[in-house]
């Protein structure tokens, strides 16, 4: 008929003189139709014909046999499904990537029943698609999203508007997980909607990693306690809440004692399992409220919220000391530490978290100076005090290149014959800023920071060069003393640089005395003590400096190699007016003879002091008695012209007690 030309492209004369085998395309194989239907109609099969301009099509043929004309006929109805093959493909292809989607797909009805899931569904929650179809998906309710996630979930779909967020479901066997949901209304031609379609994605794993990185960001990574960032945030939240309600913040900062000598000689690992047993003991202190953290190192914070009383933060102090009493028991080791505090209170020692930190801190060294063990409260002094530490560090970097300090010597005379046999070296810092500063303030500092080992080596420097000159104009004899501080001898090439130093400026090691106090010892480091000995093989002399002020004087006299014993000024100072001083010094200047030592007294300022000595037998003595510290030339001086009327000299050597 003419439908069939129109589908060819070809006219009924051609057809005519044509079989149907001649619009067949030439790769179908007739021999293998693809059965559409089989009905009364007849016999349906799915075929491919080419036009006559080779266009290829799909089209559906239905074969039917009948009499005609008294013959058996084949009547064939043939329909184009191209565009229908089409879109079952399309569907085929859309059903398959929905169903093996790695992201959870689910459909429902306009009252939210369950008409579809796909596979990826029923993977992540563990029901099957005949387990839920025709049910509500509130099903995966985990009850820990907020009421208004759905509010606005179905206010949104219902009025044709899509809406995504992340929920927290749970699985058949109760397992909790996220998901991240997609939801879209599926609207007809004519705009109404009759579906809803869900796609949803298991951010489980995702979640897990924010959660790791945001606690990695706010918590420290050994002791598990809130770090500096986020204590100093809940500080902060702690001092708005008290503003609100007019009370008190207590911010309680501490510092293990001596911790650096756990890490030295037993380890970081040793410490790292000291620093996790210590928070865990801050922790068993304080309220379930308040917060315990990690400043760095060996430094710690604790934070009291919500007190009315300053007594509350004195109470916990204690009970933190009083817990830190007790060993710690580390890899069968029992370890004794114990920790300084100092305490800062809000309103009246700052408003903000920094300057209660700077204060609670400033306090915490007050209380390392009290002789560690204790706790401190914030004091206006104690801030000047750090303010005039942070200045002296500050003006410190650098002071040594710009020729800011300077060596002087305090003359040491031969109580015998009352000629200067030496001096003892001491350090002076100048800063045009802050003035002539005392060494009782710098040297620490240079301690702290290291400094004090380059100042150690220009002072031994500058000693062996003015030795050279005063041994060669004066005499071969002249001794030199120098004071060596702990933190000279973590210096592993202290010992070298001696040597290196001696050897370039020609003084004999002998003419040279190290004077070393009894806290240098304490430590007992096998560092210290090789240091003394290959030193004392040299030949150069050691002095235990600021004798009886220690707690093991004896035993250190007898365990290292000394040579000199120098007995601290507060016992020369007691000489006149005490009988116990008196007779103490008697017993150092005996003993110190018995065991082969020479000593030396410091801070003889009387003739009476002096007299004394020299009644007793005492080797060597200094102090403004003779001289006060001076400079290079104000020892050549007095050498050149012998102690002066100020000095008693040999008059008062020679004088009978």
């Amino acid at each position: 008929n003419t439908a069939l030309c129109n589908m060819v492209g070809y006219l009924e004369e051609e057809l005519l003189q044509m079989t149907v085998f001649d619009v067949k395309a030439p790769e179908q194989d007739h021999s293998s139709f693809n059965r559409t239907k089989e009905s009364e109609e007849g016999l349906a099969v799915q075929v491919q014909l080419q036009k006559k301009d080779g266009t290829v099509f799909t089209s559906e043929v239905v074969g039917k046999i009948i009499e005609f004309g008294g013959k058996k006929q084949v009547l064939g109805t043939i329909r184009d499904i191209s565009e229908q093959v089409k879109a079952e493909e399309q569907i085929r292809t859309l059903s398959l990537a929905i169903e093996q989607s790695p992201v959870s797909v689910l459909i429902t009805d306009i009252d939210a029943n369950i008409e579809y899931v796909n596979s990826a569904f029923e993977n992540v929650t563990g029901y099957s698609a005949e387990e839920v179809i025709g049910l509500n998906p509130r099903l995966l309710n985990s009850g820990n999203n907020p009421s208004d996630h759905y509010k606005k979930l179905w206010g949104a779909i219902s009025n044709g508007k899509p809406w995504k967020g992340e929920f927290q479901n749970r699985k058949k066997n109760g397992e909790v997980f996220w998901e991240y949901a997609h939801f879209a209304p599926v609207v007809d031609d004519s705009g109404s909607i009759r579906h809803y379609l869900a796609v949803k994605e298991d951010i489980t794993l995702r979640k897990q990693q924010e959660d790791k990185i945001l606690h990695q960001a706010h918590f420290d990574a050994l002791t598990d306690l809130p770090n500096r960032f986020l204590a100093l945030d809940r500080l902060s939240q702690l001092l708005n809440e008290a503003q609100r309600d007019e009370g008190i913040v207590a911010v309680l900062f501490l510092d293990l004692d001596d911790f650096k000598k756990i890490n030295d000689s037993l380890g970081h690992e040793t410490g790292d399992k000291l620093l996790i047993e210590a928070a865990a003991r801050l922790r068993n202190v304080v309220r379930s409220g308040d917060t315990v953290g990690r400043l760095g190192g060996d430094e710690f914070i604790v934070l009291l919220g919500g007190i009315t009383d300053t007594t509350d933060a004195h109470l916990t102090a204690e009970n933190l000391l009083n817990r830190f009493r007790d060993a710690f028991s580390i890899d069968g080791r029992e370890l004794i530490l114990t920790v300084s505090i100092g305490i800062a209170l809000f309103p009246g020692d700052g408003n903000s978290a920094s300057e209660l930190l700077r204060n609670a801190d400033s306090a915490m060294y007050h209380s390392k100076q009290l002789g560690r063990n204790t706790y401190s409260y914030f004091t206006e002094t104690m801030n000047r005090d750090v303010s005039r530490r942070l200045a002296l560090e500050e003006q410190m970097h650098g002071a040594l290149s710009r020729g800011e300090f300077s060596v002087v010597y305090q003359p040491q005379i031969d109580i015998s014959n009352g000629n200067i046999m030496g001096t003892e070296a001491l350090l002076r810092w100048f800063n045009p800023a802050i003035g002539q500063v005392s060494p009782y303030e710098f040297i620490p500092v240079a301690e702290q920071t290291g400094l004090i080992v380059q100042l150690g080596q220009f002072v031994l420097t500058e000693v062996l060069n003015a030795t050279t000159q005063w041994q060669k104009s004066h005499n071969p004899d002249f001794r030199m003393a120098v004071n060596l501080s702990p933190r000279q001898f973590r210096d592993p090439g202290l010992v070298e640089f001696i040597e290196d130093a001696l050897h370039q400026s020609g003084v004999a090691a002998d003419s040279l005395e190290l004077e070393v106090t009894e806290g240098v010892l304490m430590s007992g480091h096998a560092y210290i003590i090789d240091a003394l000995e290959t030193l004392s093989v040299l030949g150069v002399s050691i002095a235990m400096d600021d004798f009886g002020t220690g707690y093991s004087s004896l035993s250190y006299l007898q365990n290292y190699p000394f040579h000199t014993l120098k007995i601290d000024k507060s016992f020369i100072a007691g000489l006149s007016r005490n009988t116990a001083d008196r007779n103490l010094v008697n017993a150092i200047v005996a003993m110190a003879h018995g065991l082969n030592l020479k000593v030396v007294a410091e801070g003889v300022e009387t003739e009476e002091q002096f007299r004394f000595l020299k009644d007793l037998g005492c080797d060597y003595a200094q102090g403004y008695l003779f001289s006060k510290p001076v400079s290079v030339d104000g020892i050549n001086e007095l050498l050149k012209k012998g102690l002066t009327a100020d000095q008693p000299g040999l008059d008062l050597v020679n004088s009978t007690s």
